[in-house]
């Protein structure tokens, strides 16, 4: 491709073009984008231009640039498979100088391996254990989570209960179920024309009425539950006690609470504790009751209440193992009772020994022809 014409250097030529020039006297190179400008000839080519090529004389020397007709290696190796057929391009590699480099120790570079392999395996181990701490951590977190939501839980349902009138405590349910969810009388609840009447019924009334709902399949809630138990049978109960029950033994616990003197006791109340003197454990089994005094708004208990369900009772009292000098005085006495028992002994055989006679008597015997023989022993 020919070069340019000189007067396309200086104006019409395009921004992208690249132009390469050398010196063919002292070899400088040199290359620019787009036209030649004033700025150019000014700061760079300081020896004007060349009328003939149009191209910059050489800041050096002052001879006239030529194009540049030199490539890079990586030019001049795209241009040489561009020259080579199909089938025989490969992709161009430079092959080692001998002498310039160490021989390959192929035994180490394997020995390498063997370690970085091991390497490798701690870095799993140790992600591993990592991992499962991870998940242990999370699995507390959830936990934690869970509880958190269900005293979310439980304080929204006691926010709610307090909303629609109910205020359960020592003093009992105020509002059965049916009228705190609609806001109208009961019809199974007798001679009540607002839910404000309930408040001043007393406890009977209130486990009156509430076993006439569970007898229409209208059972009262946990939190009213344990309000009735804790004000009519005086046994102080939460409603975690009370909430796994089910319909069933709600019903013979309500019955129980009607009538406690005729109907026998529920197996599911089993046996509370007693408060002690100090207020603060079971007289009986000696558990901590302080933190279930808050859980019923107390500081503290009362000497001789009766708390929760689930005392274990006294603890059984163990015999008393025998020590190591009573065991060793036992094994005296019985040692001692043997050798007295044989000096015993002993003492009867020299006695029989003394009493025989002192001369022997002859005894008339058969022998086995069935006559008689007569045996004498001489003194």
């Amino acid at each position: 491709m020919p070069p340019p014409a000189p007067e396309t250097f200086r104006g019409d030529i395009d921004e992208t073009t690249v132009t390469r020039v050398r010196c063919g006297q002292c070899n400088t190179a040199a290359k620019w984008k787009g036209p030649l400008t004033d700025d150019m000839l000014a700061r760079t080519f300081t020896r004007g231009v060349s009328a003939e090529t149009g191209l910059p004389n050489c800041p050096h020397c002052g001879t006239p640039m030529a194009h540049d007709t030199k490539v890079d290696a990586v030019e001049a190796f795209k241009r040489a498979a561009d020259q080579l057929p199909a089938d025989q391009v490969a992709t161009p590699r430079q092959p080692r100088i001998p002498g310039l480099t160490p021989a390959f120790n192929f035994e180490a570079a394997f020995h390498s391996i063997i370690d970085q392999r091991a390497e490798v395996r701690r870095a799993k181990a140790i992600h591993e254990s990592k991992h499962k701490d991870a998940q242990r951590a999370k699995k507390t977190a959830d936990e934690a989570q869970d509880e958190l939501s269900k005293l979310e839980d439980e304080y929204a349902e006691r926010a709610e209960e307090r909303e629609h009138g109910d205020d359960a405590g020592a003093g009992g349910l105020q509002g059965c179920a049916y009228e705190r969810e609609t806001g109208k009388p009961c019809t199974i609840c007798p001679q009540l024309a607002d839910i404000a009447t309930r408040g001043k019924l007393t406890i009977a009334d209130q486990v009156n009425i509430a076993l006439e709902h569970a007898r229409s399949q209208i059972y009262p809630n946990a939190t009213d539950l344990a309000a009735l138990v804790t004000a009519s049978a005086g046994i102080y109960v939460r409603r975690e006690d009370v909430k796994p029950w089910d319909l069933v033994t709600v019903g013979f616990v309500l019955e129980w609470l009607a009538a406690p003197t005729s109907v026998e006791k529920p197996p599911i109340m089993g046996r509370s504790h007693i408060v002690g003197e100090l207020g603060a454990g079971c007289v009986n089994c000696g558990a901590l009751l302080t933190p279930l005094a808050a859980a019923h708004g107390l500081e503290a208990w009362p000497v001789g209440a009766v708390v929760g369900i689930d005392c274990q009772g006294p603890p059984e009292v163990e015999e008393a193992r025998p020590t190591a000098k009573r065991h060793k005085s036992r094994k005296d006495a019985a040692k001692a009772k043997q050798v007295a028992e044989k000096a015993e002994r002993q003492a009867a055989a020299e006695r029989q020994a003394s009493a025989k006679p002192a001369r022997k008597t002859s005894t008339n015997r058969t022998n086995g022809s069935g006559k008689r023989a007569q045996k004498t022993r001489r003194r």
